[in-house]
C-alpha cells in the first residue's frame, strides 16, 4: 500500500515536471523569435517568466528525489509507466537544454553584432561642460 502511494506521488511530481518542461520549451521557442526581432521588451518578460519555471523546477526536483528513494527502499516492483515518465522528462529537459544553448548562442550573436553597430556610429565631439562656452548674460541691478 505504501509503495503504490509513493508510487502515486512520483507519477504527479514527474507529470507536473512534465508539463512545466513544456511550458518552458514554449518559452524558449518565443524567446528565439524575440532575439531575432530584437524585442527587448518581450524578451525581458518571457526571461521573468522563464526564471520562475525554473524555480518550481528545481522546487521538483526537491521533493522528487527523497520520494523515488523512499519507493526504492519500499517492498515492491518497479513501475513500468514511472520510467515512461521518467524518460519522457528527460527527453524534454534535453530538448529544453538544446534550446536554451540555441537562444543563448543567438543572442551572444545578435549581442555582437549590436556592439560593432555602435562601435561605427560617429562620434559627436562633445564637451564635458558646455557651459563653459556661454557667456554670462546677467544683469547687475544693484544700486
Amino acid at each position: 500500500m505504501q509503495h503504490d502511494i509513493i508510487a502515486k506521488k512520483i507519477r504527479e511530481n514527474l507529470t507536473a515536471q512534465k508539463q512545466r518542461l513544456d511550458a518552458y520549451l514554449t518559452i524558449l521557442d518565443h524567446e528565439s523569435a524575440d532575439i531575432a526581432d530584437k524585442d527587448a521588451d518581450k524578451l525581458q518578460s518571457h526571461v521573468k517568466m522563464e526564471s520562475r519555471i525554473v524555480s518550481e523546477l528545481n522546487e521538483f526536483k526537491k521533493v522528487l528525489g527523497p520520494l523515488e528513494d523512499m519507493y526504492q527502499q519500499a517492498d515492491g516492483h518497479d513501475d513500468e509507466s514511472l520510467d515512461d515518465l521518467r524518460s519522457c522528462v528527460m527527453s524534454i529537459t534535453h530538448k529544453v537544454q538544446e534550446k536554451s544553448d540555441e537562444n543563448k548562442r543567438m543572442l551572444d550573436e545578435t549581442l555582437v553584432q549590436m556592439q560593432s553597430r555602435i562601435d561605427t556610429l560617429p562620434k559627436r565631439n562633445i564637451s564635458k561642460n558646455d557651459y563653459s562656452r556661454i557667456d554670462s548674460r546677467f544683469i547687475d541691478i544693484t544700486l
